[in-house]
């Protein structure tokens, strides 16, 4: 079985911005786009700003990744015509999500983060529907892990079934057969992984990386 959670995932986030706005302005800004994404201000201290949303709950129960305990520490610093903003997002996660929806997750929030500074664009946090997200990226994530131990189960048996006749027909002892069968059985499960892996990394290209393979295969 393939794991949705494993380890300490504890995270820090850092992001540099220019703003070519006054400090009031930025300020506005800021605070609309905590306030959309559920967060609270904790303190205010001249150049100094925290927020915080989430809670310790969140982080051992990884649902959602917008319950995990963050705290979000802001300073800012006028420079000539514009506001210079350096934001540090604390996670406190407990669990790594193996299934990457978190990293992604918080990617995303980075860019909405900017976006709102620079753009006075905000996302509110409820359009997201987090929390059913995250179950149906669990759902699907187990569901493929089910599917490479079929796949290895497959691999065995191809395998296993040739060893079989040959078995017989030599007259190999129950106890060695058992051994051979362990064997293949460790053996399939190296090609399962390697398959793995290959189908990962092609997972992983970029599309425009695969449309020029398949255009060579083409010619």
């Amino acid at each position: 079985m393939r794991k949705l959670f494993s380890g300490q995932g504890k995270m820090k986030l850092e992001k540099e911005l220019d703003i070519p706005l006054g400090e009031s302005a930025v300020r506005s800004r800021i605070s609309a786009y905590f306030q959309e994404a559920g967060y609270k201000l904790l303190r205010e201290e001249g150049s100094l700003l925290e927020f915080r949303r989430g809670s310790r709950l969140g982080s051992w129960i990884p649902l959602n990744p917008a319950n995990l305990k963050c705290t979000a520490t802001l300073i800012l610093e006028p420079r000539g015509n514009q506001m210079h903003v350096r934001a540090e997002f604390d996670l406190a996660a407990l669990f790594k999500d193996e299934t990457r929806f978190t990293d992604e997750f918080w990617k995303n929030e980075i860019r909405e983060f900017e976006n709102a500074l620079l753009k006075g664009e905000y996302v509110s946090l409820k359009s997201k529907n987090l929390t059913r997200r995250t179950f149906l990226k669990n759902l699907v994530y187990i569901f493929s892990g089910l599917i490479w131990v079929f796949i290895w189960g497959a691999i065995s048996f191809l395998l296993i079934l040739p060893a079989i006749f040959i078995g017989r027909a030599i007259k190999i002892q129950p106890d060695i057969a058992w051994i051979i069968a362990l064997l293949i059985m460790g053996i399939a499960f190296l090609i399962t992984r390697q398959i793995n892996k290959f189908w990962k990394r092609r997972q992983e290209q970029p599309a425009g990386t695969k449309r020029k393979k398949a255009s060579k295969r083409t010619r």
